[in-house]
């Protein structure tokens, strides 16, 4: 898996877009296994308005949902690779390639 590096008008970095093969709930309680993630709000209604927040090694994320995909952000450009790697693989593991 490649990370990308894009950054959106706060700043924020969008690091990678999964295929939506679940629902945002199933993709919450998958998070919520992983240890060191702190689940927060399920914001917006309708599927293009949703985000999902969570933090995870002191870093605020937050996945925004289309049709086809979840995108994932992290608030800090600096977090590290480390970090979003392991918060994408572990999404992966529900989620798959697509």
């Amino acid at each position: 898996m490649k990370l990308i590096d894009l950054r959106t008008d706060d700043g924020s970095r969008h690091f990678t877009r999964l295929p939506k093969t679940a629902s945002v709930e199933d993709l919450r309680e998958h998070l919520a296994t992983m240890e060191g993630v702190g689940i927060g709000d399920l914001t917006g209604s309708g599927a293009a308005q949703r985000h999902l927040e969570f933090s995870y090694q002191d870093h605020q994320f937050w996945i925004r949902l289309d049709r086809q995909h979840f995108h994932f952000f992290v608030r800090n450009p600096q977090c590290s690779d480390v970090h979003l790697y392991q918060v994408a693989l572990h999404c992966l593991k529900l989620l798959g390639a697509g």
